[in-house]
């Protein structure tokens, strides 16, 4: 071996840009701009911030040399999360830990010549790592990671295990997250529109649903490869799930004709056969790819509380001496939603218990810090500091651990509400609808922060848009809640009583809505309704102080604040 030249062992990075003979073709000043930006701005703080060295820095791409497997995993997953949204430039990489051997400034062997035809194999946005790598960091990341199997790679003699992440859909195998997730097959949607041309537009909807899913680090996402075999098959649902492994199976047809399209899906529980859900949309085709995207959402997004309450009725049949750190965030969610401070009591022992079995869960972290952040909000802590602090402990904690899980933006987003501080809850919003654009939740917790921030106009539009993404949330009462309030804010008093009265029908015993709808009625002189409203809501709190509209409403502007009182001591407050 010459002088300047050893060998060692080390984790690979092989990283390159997606379509870059293309994207110089087009505008080469621009994708050199744009290539110069990522680097400075992106790829070389995150690869140092991961303890790496770039080694090579090609046209398209790098090679990266890193001491530790977390590490080089690590920086790829945060380098691809940061390139979320960007439409014109998408990383493909692969990780492999292998022998390299330096020659100066260069490196070569079998660890570079793996590494980049892993990346080769990888989707823009995902990255592929070797089988040694993946088992160097079992247990030290919380990353979902797909079981590829023996991968043929050009140049390489025998095939090599991989796994995937970001890939299309996320497979049964093995996987670096929390165990015990529902597992969901997104069967080919069936064309009966007797035109065999129209086979594109059935199977590019289930795919975009299937893609969309796999945005939901709650589910498990049967492969493309595997659920698509069934096509053109008159399928038994109970054997498809013991074939693929599946919880639940989707399945749908599409019939088009004269310009419109009706599509149908329904959600079934594959052991049982059962019919968790079902539904049909009817559209005009003048924009085919709209209507594509916006059915796609609308199944998506509607499945997701079919599925959580499902989860949850089946949790709480479980013997309590064999529940399992899923079993018990599935309970605890299902407290917390009943909204009641003895619920949210409930719900926060059992994902507590949850993170004892389980501390690197994601999922359970975020809602421990949703459940803090709103026991502040309603007054059901003995110390806002305390419960401040622990909502942020959990929600940091949640992101530590998984940076690509809506729940955990949200979370975040929702404790930064309760903290007056919005420009950092609308960043943390906004992240979870790129990570997740039919989480309804999202549009949710976005539409409360533009309200209480001052913008009530779009907050009701992004509250519709939960709704109609969710009809059947089991946030509901919440959601009309805030439409209530933000239609209070504009000064429009009939709709604010309209809004207040169904989140009053869902939940009785929620009192924010019964305090808004008394303000409404005292707006607009209605006396004796108003006093009515108001004595209910002293039935829920019967000594409502100025800290407690002020924890619970935390406006910006303290004259909307004032606005709410103001209807509220017409309706009868004292003071």
């Amino acid at each position: 071996m010459s002088e300047g030249t050893q060998r060692s062992l080390a984790a690979i990075v092989s990283a390159d840009v997606v379509g870059y003979s293309r994207l110089m073709g087009e505008d080469a000043a621009g994708t050199l701009t744009a290539l110069r930006q990522l680097r400075t701005e992106i790829f070389a703080p995150t690869v140092d911030d991961h303890h790496g060295r770039i080694v090579k820095s090609m046209g398209d791409g790098w090679l990266v040399e890193f001491a530790s497997v977390a590490d080089a995993v690590a920086c790829a997953i945060e380098v691809q999360e940061q390139l979320t949204g960007n439409d014109i430039i998408k990383l493909r990489i692969g990780v492999h830990l292998g022998d390299i051997t330096h020659d100066n400034e260069d490196i070569y062997g079998d660890g570079v010549n793996i590494a980049a035809r892993l990346q080769e194999i990888a989707e823009p946005g995902a990255m592929v790592i070797s089988d040694i790598a993946w088992r160097s960091i079992d247990g030290k990341l919380s990353a979902a990671f797909a079981d590829l199997g023996g991968q043929d790679l050009k140049n390489i003699a025998k095939p090599v295990a991989a796994y995937g992440w970001g890939m299309t859909a996320v497979d049964e195998g093995r996987a670096l997250s929390p165990p015990d997730k529902p597992s969901i097959a997104v069967l080919p949607f069936e064309n009966m529109s007797g035109d065999p041309e129209q086979e594109y537009f059935s199977d590019g909807v289930a795919e975009d649903i299937l893609t969309e899913l796999c945005r939901l680090p709650m589910l498990m996402v049967i492969a493309r490869n595997s659920s698509f075999t069934y096509k053109g098959q008159s399928v038994d649902i109970k054997q498809v799930g013991r074939e693929l492994s599946a919880r639940y199976v989707l399945e749908g047809s599409i019939r088009r004709a004269a310009g419109r399209v009706r599509v149908s899906a329904q959600l079934i529980e594959a052991n049982s056969g059962a019919h968790i859900w079902a539904e049909h949309y009817d559209r005009d085709l003048e924009d085919i790819f709209s209507v594509q995207d916006e059915i796609t959402l609308s199944i998506a997004s509607a499945l997701i509380p079919e599925i959580i309450e499902n989860e949850q009725i089946q949790a709480r049949r479980v013997p309590p001496n064999s529940l399992s750190s899923q079993d018990l965030v599935w309970q605890g969610m299902w407290h917390s939603s009943q909204f009641t401070p003895e619920a949210f009591a409930r719900g926060r022992e059992l994902i507590k218990a949850a993170v004892e079995l389980e501390p690197n869960h994601a999922v359970a972290h975020a809602w421990l810090a949703y459940i803090a952040a709103n026991a502040m909000l309603m007054g059901w802590h003995d110390s806002p500091a305390e419960a401040c602090q622990e909502a942020l402990t959990h929600a940091n904690r949640a992101l530590e651990l998984e940076r690509n899980c809506p729940e955990a933006h949200l979370s975040m987003a929702a404790t930064l509400i309760a903290m007056r501080q919005w420009d950092q809850a609308f960043m943390f919003c906004k992240t979870a609808l790129r990570l997740t654009p039919s989480f309804s939740f999202g549009y949710f917790i976005l539409g409360s922060c533009d309200l209480l921030a001052g913008d009530a106009r779009t907050g009701v539009e992004n509250l519709h848009k939960a709704m109609q993404l969710s009809p059947r949330d089991i946030f509901h009462f919440y959601f009309a809640n805030q439409l209530a309030l933000a239609h209070y804010k504009l000064g429009e008093y009939e709709d604010t009583v309209e809004w207040a009265q169904k989140s009053i029908h869902a939940k009785p015993d929620f009192v924010f809505p019964n305090f808004n709808l008394a303000a409404a009625l005292g707006q607009q002189s209605r006396h004796e309704e108003a006093e009515a409203a108001l004595n209910q809501a002293y039935q829920l709190v019967p000594e409502p102080n100025r800290e407690f509209f002020m924890m619970g409403w935390p406006f910006k502007d303290p004259a909307d604040l004032e606005h709410l009182l103001d209807g509220l001591r017409k309706a009868g407050l004292p003071g």
